[in-house]
C-alpha cells in the first residue's frame, strides 16, 4: 500500500494546538481525520477550515465543567458517570469506523476499548506525561512529606477510571509516543522495552503569541511561577528556595489556581511579604508577564513537557527547572537557564543565585534564539511525520 493512501485517525481529549498542527502536517501525505472530546466551536478557524474534525463533546464538556465542583461528593459521583458516558460515546464511534483507518494515533486513556479490535492496524499511544504509576508514587511521597490531611485519593489527578484505562493501553499499543527524555525514562524505569517507547522531539510554542518585547530591569529581581499551584508542581520547593535565596531585592509571584492540597499546605506556613499569589493570566497576555520578569521557575515533581518553559524562553526569559520536567531537554546551562534535581529547594536557590549574579536575564535576544527552531511546533510535526512514514 502506498503511504499516501494510508488513512489515519488521530483521537484526543483536548484539541491542543500542537496536536491540530500535527494533523494538518500529516494531511499533506495521508488521509487524516481528527476526533476529539473538545467542543468544535472552540477550535480555531485555521484548523476547523483545513482539517477533518469530528467532535463528540456533550458529556465531556459537562464533565470538565463540573470538575471545579467535585469537592461535593454527590457532584463527584455524578461527574464520574458523565466521564464514563463521554468515553463510551467516543469508544463506540471508533469501533464503528475502525475499518476506515490503517493507523490510529490515540491520546492516552482513549485506547482501552478500541485497541483490542484493531490488532491488524498500526496502534500508537500518545503519552504526554509520565507513566501513571510513577506520577502516583511521586505524588504520594510529596503528600506524605507535607503531612496533608485530605485523603490522597481525593487529590491525585488521575482518577481510578482513567488510571486503569492507561495501564491496559500501555500493554496493547504497538508504540508509546512520548515528547521528552523524562517521560521516556519513566517507562523504562517501569520495565518497558526501550524499543516500544518512541521519543518525538521538538515540542514548541505559538510564535504569534510569544516573542521578545522591550525589557527594562527595574529595582526588583522578579521570580515567577505560572500554572496550577499544587504540590505536584513542586511549588512548595520554590517557596522554600525563595526563603533561602540571599538576595535583598527579590520578589516571587505565583500565577495560577490554588489546589486543595496546596491550600492545606499553606495552613502550616507563613508566606513572606515578598511572595504574592495572583490570579491566572489569560494565555495571550502571558508574554507581558514573561517579558517583565527576570526568571521563570518550573519546579515540577513530574511534567511531561511544560509549555510555559518554551513560552518563557521564546520571550527571552531564562528558566530554572527540574530533571523531571520534560522541557529540561531544551535548557542549555549558562545560556538560557539551569536544570536541577527534583524536590530540592537548595538546587533551585543556587540556580536562581546564578542567574542573578550573572545577569543572564539581560540576554533576552540570545535566550529567545535558543528556541527559534521550535516555533509553531514545526520541528515536532516534521519529526512525527517522518516517524509515521517509516511504519
Amino acid at each position: 500500500m502506498k503511504k499516501k493512501n494510508k488513512s489515519i485517525l488521530q483521537a484526543t481529549v483536548f484539541a491542543l494546538p500542537f496536536s491540530l498542527k500535527l494533523n494538518q502536517k500529516l494531511s499533506n501525505n495521508f488521509k487524516t481525520d481528527y476526533l476529539t472530546m473538545y467542543p468544535k466551536f472552540k477550535i480555531a478557524n485555521e484548523f476547523r477550515d483545513n482539517i477533518s474534525i469530528k467532535s463528540i463533546s456533550f458529556f465531556s464538556t459537562l464533565h470538565f465543567f463540573l470538575r471545579k465542583f467535585e469537592k461535593y461528593k454527590f457532584i463527584k459521583r455524578l461527574n464520574l458517570i458523565f466521564e464514563k458516558i463521554s468515553y463510551f460515546k467516543i469508544d463506540n464511534y471508533m469501533k464503528n469506523k475502525k475499518e476506515n483507518y490503517d493507523i490510529f494515533i490515540l491520546q492516552a486513556t482513549l485506547g482501552k476499548e478500541i485497541l483490542p479490535y484493531i490488532k491488524n492496524k498500526i496502534k500508537l499511544l500518545d503519552k504526554q506525561s509520565a507513566h501513571v504509576e510513577i506520577e502516583r508514587e511521586m505524588s504520594k511521597k510529596e503528600f506524605d512529606l507535607r503531612n496533608i490531611k485530605i485523603p490522597f485519593n481525593e487529590i491525585f489527578s488521575a482518577n481510578e477510571f482513567e488510571h486503569n484505562r492507561e495501564l491496559k493501553e500501555y500493554k496493547i499499543a504497538d508504540k508509546i509516543i512520548v515528547q521528552s527524555n523524562f517521560v521516556h525514562k519513566s517507562f523504562i524505569d517501569m520495565g518497558f522495552d526501550k524499543n516500544k517507547i518512541k521519543i518525538v522531539k521538538g515540542m514548541g510554542f505559538d510564535s504569534k503569541s510569544f516573542y521578545p518585547l522591550d525589557y527594562n530591569y527595574k529595582k526588583y529581581f522578579n521570580i515567577i511561577y505560572v500554572g496550577r499551584i499544587t504540590l505536584n508542581k513542586g511549588v512548595a520547593y520554590l517557596i522554600e528556595a525563595f526563603e533561602k535565596l540571599e538576595i535583598s531585592n527579590k520578589k516571587l509571584k505565583l500565577y495560577g489556581i490554588i489546589s486543595e492540597d496546596f491550600k492545606e499546605y499553606l495552613k502550616y506556613i507563613k508566606l513572606s511579604d515578598d511572595i504574592e499569589i495572583l490570579n491566572p493570566v489569560k494565555h495571550n497576555k502571558l508574554k507581558y508577564i514573561y517579558s517583565s520578569s527576570e526568571v521563570l521557575v518550573q519546579p515540577s515533581l513530574f511534567d511531561g513537557w511544560s509549555m510555559v518553559v518554551t513560552e518563557a524562553l521564546a520571550c527571552g526569559c531564562p528558566v530554572v527547572t527540574t530533571t523531571n520536567t520534560g522541557a529540561s531537554d531544551i535548557i542549555i546551562e549558562d545560556i538560557n537557564g539551569y536544570v536541577g534535581p527534583t524536590m530540592d529547594s537548595n538546587s533551585i536557590a543556587n540556580n536562581l543565585k546564578k542567574i542573578y549574579s550573572s545577569k543572564l536575564y539581560l540576554e533576552r535576544s540570545k535566550i529567545s534564539k535558543t528556541v527559534e527552531k521550535y516555533k509553531d511546533w514545526n520541528l515536532y510535526c516534521s519529526n512525527y511525520k517522518d516517524f509515521i512514514e517509516t511504519l
